[in-house]
């Protein structure tokens, strides 16, 4: 009769223990993360942002003709110091959607390096950012930068 009553006792306070979670902290948790991973709104975007990885570098921005023009530059290794490969740039032109923008490579000229409609056409061209208030994430297609070198990873916006 004492290891039924125990049993009892113990559902009892894991059942009520569940509820509470389930009533208090849970939906404050989900709250929180839903603050932190919330997009951006599509007006808020527009700026310059650095990378918070160990690679340098920048990315920018901007309404261009109805659409935005995403400027990257750098991407080499702050780790490397003298061994690290060159700067490597990047022009992509996109449209935002709910926070995400999703752009392709166009041709451009630039002071770090060049790419050509010939040199596009042989690669995987697709650009996406995830811009969270004040930070982004980019993933996508930058393998003719030189090795070492990358302008994928997390960025934080300046201004």
């Amino acid at each position: 009769m004492v290891m039924q009553a125990r049993e009892v006792n113990t559902k009892t306070i894991a059942s009520v223990t569940l509820q509470v979670l389930k009533t208090k902290i849970f939906p404050l948790a989900s709250l929180a993360a839903a603050a932190l991973n919330s997009l951006a709104s599509d007006a808020d975007i527009f700026g310059l942002y650095k990378s918070t990885d160990a690679y340098r570098a920048e990315m920018l921005i901007k309404p261009w003709h109805g659409e935005l023009r995403i400027n990257f530059i750098g991407g080499s290794s702050t780790k490397a110091g003298a061994n690290t490969s060159a700067d490597c740039e990047a022009v992509a032109d996109g449209k935002i959607d709910k926070g995400i923008v999703r752009a392709k490579l166009i041709p451009f000229e630039g002071t770090k390096s060049s790419l050509s409609q010939l040199d596009i056409d042989k690669m995987n061209n697709h650009i996406e950012i995830k811009i969270h208030r004040k930070n982004a994430v980019v993933t996508g297609s930058f393998e003719y930068c030189g090795l070492g070198n990358s302008l994928s990873g997390n960025y934080r916006k300046i201004y």
